[in-house]
């Protein structure tokens, strides 16, 4: 009766055991699966704002195209605004924006935060100044390229940046890719290549019609010019 009694209860503490260990194993603190009601209602919402901002990254580059495209499309010379003024006008926007950003998460202690990471850290404030530089130079070949180009040709060759930040990750990161992305790399710089093959022949055919000329002259304007635009902004 002992034996019985003790093999008894030596079965119910390792069901016990057993129970606490899946529990463990599905608490979302021991970091196991998390089957919960609110762990799959936050992975929903987490997925449907990552699709939030896919959309309105999507959104802000085909608008920005765009609209710089109108404004500088068919419009006089002396008319047109300065692309360095524009650039200025946008990075002190995109300045005051980062401002009131960091004021809110720190609670009010902008001040203090730029003399901490600014100030006090000269020589990160230099190694970010150099990708900036950078970065300035790229817009303005941008909008030169824009101001040269149709908003669709412009779009299609600028993707090129991604086979030059290909090549440039294997050559000074030894980076490596599969057969399988080097494959679409290629189809996206043959499709580049037929773009730009087709438009330089568009650019090349004479049909006889001034309105067409006038249009063509006031849109394309230099294709030579935008596609070497282009190509630095790749860069």
């Amino acid at each position: 009766n002992s034996t019985n009694s003790t093999n008894s209860t030596n079965s119910t503490n390792s069901t016990n055991m057993g129970s606490d260990d899946t529990n463990k194993l599905l608490s979302p603190r021991s970091g196991g699966v998390d089957t919960t009601a609110a762990g799959v209602g936050g992975a929903k919402k987490d997925a449907a704002f990552r699709l939030f901002l896919l959309f309105m990254m999507t959104a802000q580059n085909s608008s920005v195209v765009l609209v710089t495209r109108y404004t500088r499309a068919g419009v006089d010379p002396t008319n047109l605004y300065v692309i360095n003024d524009l650039v200025m006008i946008t990075e002190i926007g995109k300045l005051v924006m980062a401002a009131a950003l960091e004021h809110n998460t720190t609670n009010g202690q902008l001040i203090r935060s730029i003399r901490e990471n600014i100030f006090e850290r000269p020589l990160d404030f230099l190694r970010i100044l150099i990708p900036s530089l950078l970065y300035l130079v790229q817009n303005s070949v941008m909008y030169i390229a824009i101001s040269n180009l149709t908003a669709p040709m412009f779009q299609v060759t600028y993707q090129c940046k991604l086979l030059t930040t290909a090549i440039v990750s294997v050559v000074m990161l030894q980076r490596r890719y599969s057969a399988k992305q080097w494959m679409c790399l290629t189809a996206l710089g043959m499709g580049v290549a037929i773009v730009v093959l087709g438009a330089q022949s568009g650019a090349n055919k004479d049909d006889g019609n001034d309105e067409d000329k006038e249009e063509d002259a006031a849109n394309a304007q230099n294709l030579f010019v935008g596609l070497m635009a282009v190509t630095v902004a790749c860069l």
